[in-house]
């Protein structure tokens, strides 16, 4: 089934973001005034966050990753996110992206331990993205053991996190990226309630941006409780320009849905959320996951120099 586009507006491919860096920077160059300077006087283009669901390579049908590999990396060309919080994907899979998109690197750790299982692999484009601190945790009553589960769930399930500086201006943002048990709604509230708790010990002033498959429809339970008891706002619908806002995110290679389990969800210094997109993608009729991406532009507000 085809998705209509709500509206035509199209995202700037990660060349063209990039050009309009390399012009800024010459700017910046010409001018004298440094990157700090010229980026608040030019005012930095928005932060592109994705979330993306790539789908393990590990399920045995007519997808096979081999087949997805080059939709993937066309779809994340043409769309240039900054950032990427994916889910599923294993430790070939993230290998495979990374040789294929030399403009990004990847952050994390397999569910099992090492590099086994499926990872919350947060990937950012080098050219504007500095990593500055990243960790992990487990999503049980012992968040610090790697490939624990104590909640009913029969996966270990896991958060990824990374302090970025975007070089453009030098301001500061989290990005948690995690994927929600698909089995026991208890394991999922209490790990929203963990997620909840932990953020509260990050950087307090520093905005934070919540990617996910969080196998739950909005308005459940943890999606509500990252709403009140975390202060988290859905960036998707706060987005001025909202593409394909009324189809869900799980599609099951069927083309349509009324499940939105993958969600971006921010709290803090954010200026505004200026578009958000549900991305039906697909070539010569292969999609590149049972998921369509998430995607959002979000413009941060000036930070203070750092001392």
């Amino acid at each position: 089934m085809k998705i209509p586009q709500e509206k035509e507006k199209r995202g700037i491919s990660l060349k063209n973001r990039g050009i309009l860096l390399t012009i800024m920077l010459s700017i910046c160059a010409v001018t004298g005034t440094s990157l700090t300077g010229c980026s608040k006087e030019k005012t930095a283009s928005p932060i592109r966050v994705m979330t993306f669901n790539l789908r393990t390579a590990a399920a045995k049908d007519s997808h096979t990753w081999a087949k997805r590999l080059p939709i993937v990396k066309e779809l994340i060309n043409k769309e240039g996110p900054d950032i990427i919080g994916t889910q599923e994907g294993h430790h070939n899979q993230l290998s495979d992206l990374e040789a294929g998109l030399p403009h990004y690197k990847w952050i994390g750790v397999g569910r099992e331990r090492g590099n086994q299982g499926e990872y919350t692999a947060i990937f950012y484009n080098v050219n504007r993205m500095k990593p500055l601190q990243q960790s992990n945790f487990w999503l049980s009553s012992t968040p610090d053991v790697p490939g624990s589960k104590s909640w009913g769930n029969n996966y270990p399930r896991m958060v990824t996190w990374v302090q970025f500086e975007d070089l453009t201006n030098h301001s500061r943002f989290y990005v948690v990226n995690t994927h929600l048990d698909h089995e026991s709604e208890s394991a999922r509230q209490l790990s929203a309630e963990l997620l909840v708790q932990t953020l509260e010990k990050f950087e307090p002033n520093l905005p934070i941006f919540l990617t996910g498959d969080f196998n739950t429809n909005v308005d459940s339970m943890p999606y509500n409780t990252f709403k009140d008891a975390g202060k988290m706002k859905d960036a998707v619908q706060d987005a001025t320009d909202r593409v394909n806002n009324k189809i869900g995110t799980f599609h099951g290679y069927k083309g349509s849905s009324s499940e939105t389990i993958d969600w971006i969800l921010y709290r803090g210094d954010v200026a505004s959320i200026n578009r958000s997109e549900k991305i039906a993608f697909r070539l010569d009729g292969e999609y590149p996951s049972d998921h369509y991406p998430v995607m959002i532009d979000a413009v941060l507000k000036d930070q203070p120099a750092r001392k």
